[in-house]
């Protein structure tokens, strides 16, 4: 009856710890857990246990630390007991020495989750995580007799979220530059139609002057007034349809803007694309964000006719 309270003890605690609610003080006492690990009863805890003395010496441990040492450190399990903590893992160096003083001194226990622990470079690794709980224990006095070092080997997970986080970021970079790409590819499309267009109109304009210098009959000048005039709208158009390109602006939604800088009503563009009102007022809005309007009190027509008088770039 003894020995099957003394395992059902040892197992609320082992529970306590995995779950990592630590909101009460353990009243741990020495005795009990070097009989616990005298007997191989500590074998059967999830967790690697290990009892250390008041100058971080080790004295006993169970199966479960046992192996995590022969992984981690340069040294055997079968030759630790009797070495300090800092001779066989962690070293005298690391952030971790402080946290086992404070313990001892304090009286306090500490648990600390995906805590980095780097190792000695003879293991051939840079360092390892853990969720650890670090008891004071004490003898039947309530006397500090050294430390109860509970810990769960979570490398394989940390470093697989690590590998995890620097591929997100890997990626958001990639798309950055994804879309820094397709937005100058934009404008280089957009520079190369104003070029275009602007040595068309450089080649046309003195054949044009040279043809109203010649002795035309009335109906030739009549057609030569109508050309120039269609080829200046034509580039006119061409002109706004290069500076409402920059905005980013859909297909359906450069559509829109030509028809509401012609004068037509939401009404009238849903009837000429036979679509309701709200998918027109939908487009509008859309329109003016792409275009900085939002909140401010500018009429779109207007703007879109001021974007039309914009000289094309040469």
């Amino acid at each position: 009856m003894r020995t099957q309270l003394t395992i059902d003890h040892l197992v609320r605690k082992a529970k306590e710890m995995k779950s990592r609610n630590f909101t009460h003080r353990f009243p741990e006492q020495n005795g009990l857990w070097e009989q616990l690990l005298s007997n191989k009863v500590a074998d059967f805890l999830p967790v690697g246990i290990a009892l250390l003395d008041t100058n971080f010496v080790l004295r006993k441990c169970n199966k479960l630390y046992q192996a995590y040492i022969d992984t981690y450190s340069h040294c055997s399990s079968t030759e630790i007991i009797g070495m300090e903590y800092f001779d066989y893992f962690a070293g005298r160096n690391s952030p971790i020495v402080d946290i086992f003083k404070s313990v001892r001194d304090c009286r306090q226990q500490h648990s600390f989750y995906e805590y980095p622990v780097p190792l000695d470079n003879r293991v051939g690794m840079d360092e390892t995580f853990w969720d650890a709980k670090l008891i004071p224990v004490k003898d039947s006095r309530n006397q500090i007799k050294g430390l109860l070092l509970s810990c769960v080997d979570i490398t394989e997970s940390a470093t697989m979220a690590i590998q995890l986080c620097n591929q997100n970021d890997e990626i958001k970079e990639l798309k950055t530059t994804i879309k820094t790409l397709m937005n100058l590819n934009h404008e280089n499309t957009i520079l190369a139609e104003q070029k275009i267009a602007v040595n068309m109109k450089q080649i046309a304009e003195p054949f044009m002057e040279h043809l109203k210098k010649q002795d035309l009959n009335e109906g030739l000048s009549d057609n030569l007034d109508k050309i120039e005039s269609d080829m200046n709208n034509s580039f006119n158009e061409f002109a706004y349809l290069s500076n409402i390109k920059q905005y980013g602006l859909t297909p359906r939604e450069i559509q829109v803007t030509a028809l509401v800088k012609m004068g037509k009503t939401t009404k009238d563009i849903a009837q000429f694309f036979q679509i309701s009102t709200a998918s027109i007022d939908f487009h509008r809005k859309n329109i003016r964000f792409k275009l900085k309007l939002t909140h401010k009190k500018v009429n779109l027509r207007s703007y879109l006719s001021f974007l039309d008088d914009q000289p094309f770039p040469r």
